[in-house]
């Protein structure tokens, strides 16, 4: 822990050699005009509080040189003096005077000084030493004790002062501002009020400390002493509401001691302010020395009981705190060298740094830990809903392709019925009746196997390429048509490398002509068929299809209501078409087909590989 180092290098201090520490002086009352009246001997260090001394005072004291005498510059250290103050040597003045005599807005004793004393001043034999102090009541001003010797040696000794004093207040001011600024963000991101209350004690205790690195405040010393306190109080009760919150203590005793702290100081602080009553501010320390101890005891007790973590490093840090906070106060109150000692309660927030520093990592890497485990569990959670979702996307793929079989099916027993199996059904009929031409009766069989072949086409895949479908069609359609007597006309005038079908409307067109075709070898008794294949002059991103036959012809009125018709308009209608039937002028039936070549996706059965 770090109070203990502290507490020891405070009791430790080092010694000067050949050094002389003064402690034996005459104190003299210092009249206006500067004149001294009778004086009495005190013993040094020599606190004005005590006494509620106010005005200005001369101590002198008086060293004897070495008995080899003075072969160098020597210095002069005192751990403290003040308000303001004035050191001569052998009636001749060592520096400026630290503060005017009548300038209240200064306070030099809050440093440890160190003087030089010229070889030049000193003399052989008894050495007078001169300090005249300026103090105002309750404002601990007075006079340490006096360390001379070699420059070299107190010189050393100074250091270790300044060092532990001046210089380690400003690091606690300045690593105070500095938690506090990086608190801001952490209570931002964290929402933690526990952090928010640390980042207050932070900001108190470096408002709190500057009096230990300021000569001169900014405001008079009344009204700094009030805000120096509050902030004292402000930052224990920062501190209190933060341990209790990590600590998780019982709220009802953490707010009644609390209360009690902030009734004590609304009555105490102002009290010593602006009265200048010491006792008061006595009082209100015992409060607050008081309150650590209850406070520590408190979570000292939750460690025993829980024995978590939290409890374990506050309970460190606030011992630490409480050895400091007793050590300040025998010191200032009760020990003979108190006036010359200096304050280690403004180390304790270092204890609560730490601890909060390693409170902090905890929780974020508790943090760290959870998000990681709650990644896990997401990512194993998205695993199963992935691993389901495929098993689904599987079942529906098997379901789609036997939904596409049973389509297939569906469509081969409807082209069965609707074209073979009419055709058979008008070849059995004429069987039956007799007396059958030969030549009929072989052209009817000679349909029949050739709407086979075509129904058997239609299972065939096409990539959307138009030539290619066009040219498969083409080929099929000739051979069976010239089987029947009936010439084909062909005529194709499409740009396969900007106007395509998907693979399903090709199939789909395939089936709309073979159909077509079908009524013509059935029912047309034509001797020539024209199939006209171009893209719309209007729209070109449209396909035109007229099929043209010279036969008897029908009236599409009248035929509306037949199951070929019907089962055109289904296979039009399928491919998002339009179609329609015309009579020929002279002889025969046109059929117009308008196809977008980007068509909506069909319903039609398609093939899984």
């Amino acid at each position: 822990m770090l109070v203990w180092p502290l507490l020891l290098l405070a009791g430790c201090q080092p010694q000067a050699d050949q050094s002389l520490v003064l402690r034996d002086a005459v104190m003299r009352p210092v009249g206006a005009e500067g004149e001294s009246s009778m004086g009495k001997p005190v013993k040094l260090p020599h606190g004005w509080n005590d006494s509620g001394l106010s005005g200005h005072y001369r101590y002198e004291l008086a060293f004897e040189s070495p008995a080899s005498g003075f072969s160098a510059d020597w210095g002069l250290y005192l751990p403290r003096a003040g308000n303001r103050f004035q050191v001569s040597l052998n009636g001749n003045e060592l520096a400026p005077a630290f503060g005017q005599a009548d300038d209240l807005g200064v306070d030099y004793a809050q440093k440890p000084h160190y003087l030089e004393m010229p070889r030049r001043l000193l003399r052989d034999g008894v050495n007078n030493l001169d300090i005249t102090v300026h103090g105002e009541k309750a404002r601990y001003a007075g006079l340490s004790y006096a360390v001379v010797g070699p420059a070299s040696s107190v010189r050393s000794v100074f250091g270790w002062r300044e060092t532990m004093q001046t210089r380690g207040s400003f690091s606690v001011v300045v690593t105070s501002l500095l938690f506090a600024l990086a608190a801001i963000p952490l209570a931002w991101r964290l929402r933690d009020r526990a952090t928010l209350l640390f980042l207050l004690a932070c900001l108190f205790c470096a408002l709190r400390t500057t009096y230990a690195v300021v000569d001169r405040p900014p405001l008079p010393y009344a009204w700094w002493a009030l805000v120096i306190d509050s902030a004292y109080s402000g930052y224990i009760l920062c501190l209190c509401a933060f341990c209790a919150e990590l600590a998780q203590l019982r709220p009802q005793p953490i707010r009644a001691l609390m209360l009690a702290l902030v009734v004590l100081s609304l009555v105490a602080v102002p009290w010593y302010a602006f009265g200048h009553e010491i006792k008061a501010r006595q009082f209100w320390l015992q409060g607050m020395v008081a309150f650590s101890v209850l406070l520590f005891a408190l979570v000292l007790r939750q460690w025993l009981v829980f024995r978590t973590r939290e409890a374990a490093v506050l309970a460190m840090a606030g011992g630490g705190a409480v050895a400091m906070a007793l050590h300040d106060h025998y010191q200032v109150f009760y020990a003979h060298e108190g006036y010359a000692a200096f304050a280690l309660a403004r180390y304790s927030l270092l204890l609560f740094l730490a601890a909060m520093g390693w409170l902090v990592l905890e929780r974020l890497s508790s943090k760290e830990a959870a998000l990681a485990e709650a990644r896990g569990r997401m990512l194993a959670e998205l695993a199963g809903h992935r691993k389901r979702l495929d098993e689904s996307f599987d079942a529906k793929q098997a379901q789609a392709a036997l939904t596409v079989q049973e389509r297939e099916r569906e469509r081969i027993l409807g082209d069965i019925h609707d074209g073979m199996g009419l055709q058979l059904q008008a070849l059995l009929a004429q069987v039956e009746a007799g007396d059958v031409p030969r030549h009929d009766l072989a052209l009817e069989v000679r349909t029949a196997i050739e709407q086979m072949r075509m129904l058997v086409s239609n299972a065939e895949q096409f990539d959307g390429d138009l030539l290619m479908l066009f040219g498969q069609i083409r080929h099929q359609l000739e051979r069976r048509l010239k089987h029947c007597g009936i010439r084909l006309v062909w005529r194709c005038n499409v740009d396969p490398a900007v106007q395509s079908l998907s693979g399903a409307h090709c199939i789909a067109l395939q089936r709309l002509v073979f159909e077509l075709t079908t009524n013509v070898m059935r029912h047309a008794n034509a001797r020539t068929m024209t199939i006209h294949v171009e893209a719309d002059p209007a729209k070109p991103d449209t396909l035109m299809l007229r099929l043209e036959d010279d036969g008897v012809g029908f009236d599409p009125s009248l035929a509306s209501h037949g199951s070929g018709l019907r089962s055109i308009a289904h296979r039009v209608a399928e491919l998002g078409g339009e179609g329609e039937f015309e009579p020929k002028r002279e002889r025969g039936m046109r059929f117009q087909l308008r196809l977008p070549l980007s068509p909506r996706p069909l319903e039609a059965p398609v093939k899984v590989a």
